[in-house]
């Protein structure tokens, strides 16, 4: 009954906290910028991101503390409200797995950037493209490596605003704004004192989906072609969904997964077939060094501590790198 009772004053102040009201353009996740009466899109997947690995930090599945200072007000009242249940539970029942992916893959490009970095054949830059609210410039032990953060500026924009509120330090971080429909963004890098000579470790978190098939492969070719031996970039991406519904109700999460993500207004429109991952990575010459799938990843952080929250199906995380 106590849980019942959490569940439904969070759910009620959810309602009151997250609705349109008047002129404002509030969202589940937010209040978007307004700049001369002009909507400036902030990603709300982005911000769906940091509150799941605000809510992990929470638990101690991930170390994220600053994500949760960055979140809007509604999202945090969530977070405590939501918390005793959960942690009693020891562990997070979500239909479509997408809450143990966010932890699971939070930690694996962590491991995977700091050693990137740090078995990199000479001095090494970081850059994380499409950023969002991605924490790492702040959190992690980077000594010093160049870090250039790029995405569109309204994006930019609000996290800067935010970060400097809540007091974290963001003068070693170089912002690249971009437009990703016009404008290239090594040729944007490039202009931001970007070294592109020497090895560089990229994070292409929670991109890749919702990118044309066409904008995927330019991209992939791009870094493939520009950036020095030796680079290693890390991407997520989904599998195709089957189109049987017999086949797709074996996954975890199924069809729920691209649903979730289409009511945030950003539909999942670039996914790789499952069982061929590596060969299209591949094809544009990169050495695969790590791939994992749901299954792996759901091993690795859950099940190996008796921890029954599961990972969407249909993830997948990938580290490559330039010969």
């Amino acid at each position: 009954t106590s849980s019942l009772a959490i569940g439904l004053l969070s759910l009620c102040l959810g309602i009151f906290l997250t609705s349109d009201i008047s002129n404002f353009n509030i969202t589940p996740y937010g209040i978007n910028r307004i700049n001369d009466g002009v909507l400036q899109q902030v990603s709300q997947t982005a911000l769906m991101v940091a509150h799941c690995r605000s809510f992990g930090n929470m638990l101690g599945y991930v170390n994220d503390p600053i994500a949760y200072k960055i979140l809007p007000p509604a999202v945090k009242i969530h977070e405590i409200l939501s918390f005793p249940r959960h942690w009693l539970q020891g562990y997070v029942y979500d239909p479509t797995g997408t809450f143990g992916w966010l932890v699971a893959r939070t930690n694996i490009i962590d491991s995977f950037v700091l050693k990137g970095l740090e078995e990199a054949p000479s001095s090494p830059s970081y850059v994380i493209l499409g950023a969002g609210f991605d924490t790492r410039a702040y959190r992690l032990p980077l000594d010093g490596v160049p870090v250039f953060e790029v995405d569109t500026a309204p994006t930019q924009e609000t996290k800067k605003e935010v970060l400097k509120a809540v007091g974290e330090d963001i003068s070693a971080v170089t912002y690249v704004p971009v437009d990703f429909n016009t404008e290239d963004f090594l040729e944007r890098l490039e202009a931001h004192n970007f070294d592109v000579k020497s090895p560089v470790v990229i994070t292409w978190e929670g991109v890749m989906p919702y990118l044309t098939h066409e904008a995927v492969n330019a991209t992939l070719g791009k870094i493939f072609k520009t950036c020095a031996s030796g680079s290693i970039l890390i991407a997520t991406f989904v599998n195709t969904a089957p189109e049987s519904e017999e086949e797709i109700a074996k996954i975890y999460g199924g069809r729920r997964i691209l649903d979730k993500i289409a009511s945030l207004g950003e539909p999942s429109t670039f996914a790789i077939t499952k069982g061929r991952e590596e060969e299209y990575m591949k094809s544009f010459g990169y050495e695969v060094l790590s791939h994992l799938d749901a299954d792996s990843m759901e091993q690795k952080y859950f099940r190996n501590f008796n921890n029954p929250t599961r990972v969407g199906g249909l993830f997948n995380i990938v580290a490559i790198r330039i010969p």
